[in-house]
């Protein structure tokens, strides 16, 4: 990043997203669920605007990154409201910010070209469902898609970082993190809720988002 003034302003957005998480695990460790929707929304805002900060429109993988942010922000924003349908708009944005994600990454390498390991990260996916499967009831498709989904943006990452190991890094590292997130959610909602899933799925997920948001300095 060239300028200094996108370079304060990118730290103190990530100080202002740490800060919101913090509260959000507060809130939610309280109780207070308008509180909770109130940084969760804040901390959401902070990392589309963060990439907005740090993109350059006439770049692709910037612009597709942007989307995502925004389906990612949308999708934080509906699972913290309550209800079912609700809850599938949310799996829906955030499957659409995957997608947003794997066109970004398009933009300069294909998933077929990821390395062999990267398909290992088919594994842990068909597991992860085996396990969900049996408590999903109506659910099972939509969260298979949405493995799928996931599953192919993260070997698109490793695609990525294959081509451009440097500037490639950030998206992958937040690629991962997502991926790792998302299993915390799951539990949450499929398994069994407790605040322990959120404790780490939620500053794994914000770490994430940050980490893709910062990407497009790089790419």
């Amino acid at each position: 990043m060239s300028d200094p003034l996108d370079a304060r302003l990118s730290a103190a957005l990530v100080v202002f997203i740490g800060l919101a998480v913090s509260a959000l695990l507060t809130a939610d460790v309280s109780g207070r669920a308008r509180v909770a929707l109130w940084a969760k929304s804040s901390a959401s805002l902070g990392f589309v605007v963060l990439g907005l900060v740090n993109a350059d429109a006439a770049h692709a993988f910037d612009r597709w990154v942007l989307v995502g942010l925004v389906f990612a922000a949308l999708g934080d924003v509906a699972l913290a409201l309550p209800g079912e349908r609700v809850f599938l708009a949310g799996v829906g944005a955030f499957a659409l910010g995957h997608l947003a994600y794997v066109v970004a990454a398009l933009a300069h390498a294909w998933p077929v070209t990821a390395p062999l390991y990267a398909f290992a990260a088919i594994g842990p996916s068909l597991l992860a469902y085996r396990w969900l499967y049996p408590r999903l009831g109506k659910m099972r498709l939509p969260v298979a898609v949405y493995v799928v989904i996931i599953t192919v943006m993260v070997i698109s990452a490793f695609a990525l970082h294959g081509l451009h190991a440097e500037s490639g890094r950030l998206f992958l590292i937040g690629a991962l993190l997502f991926y790792a997130s998302d299993l915390s959610v799951a539990r949450d909602r499929f398994v069994h809720r407790a605040f322990f899933n959120r404790a780490w799925g939620l500053p794994a997920y914000y770490a994430a988002q940050v980490c893709i948001a910062l990407s497009v300095a790089a790419l």
